[in-house]
């Protein structure tokens, strides 16, 4: 590892944010076309996204592999699913929409408790 900055737990929450960041983009572009004719609506569903690497975390893989297993997972290019022919539902949509804001809220406060252990470090332990 280059610094413990970039350890695999950083690593980790910064892709769960960005993949939790295209996600809501995916919501707000269903809830934008409403009511839009022939629009389906699309769903990225982040437990298949963030599989792979929650597998080689539950089965003891090293470092180096989840770091690898991270660093493939590219937020611009993730797998989505087109209901064809589907209807937006605005409900659906929106608790969606609530779902991901709450895990975004909970990465966002994951982050925060990482960086304030690096700081207990830094300084030692002394507070």
């Amino acid at each position: 590892m280059d610094s413990i900055i970039s350890s695999v737990t950083q690593s980790l929450l910064n892709k769960a944010l960005d993949v939790t960041t295209a996600n809501h983009r995916i919501i707000a572009n269903n809830i934008a076309n409403v009511d839009s004719v022939n629009y389906s609506p699309a769903k990225l569903d982040f437990d298949a996204v963030m599989s792979q690497v929650s597998d080689m975390v539950n089965h003891g893989a090293s470092d180096e592999a989840i770091s690898r297993a991270v660093k493939e997972i590219d937020p611009n290019f993730l797998p989505t699913v087109q209901e064809a022919g589907a209807k937006v539902m605005l409900d659906k949509e929106m608790v969606a929409l609530t779902d991901n804001s709450l895990r975004y809220q909970s990465l966002i406060m994951a982050k925060k408790g990482f960086g304030g252990l690096l700081k207990t470090a830094i300084k030692g332990g002394r507070g």
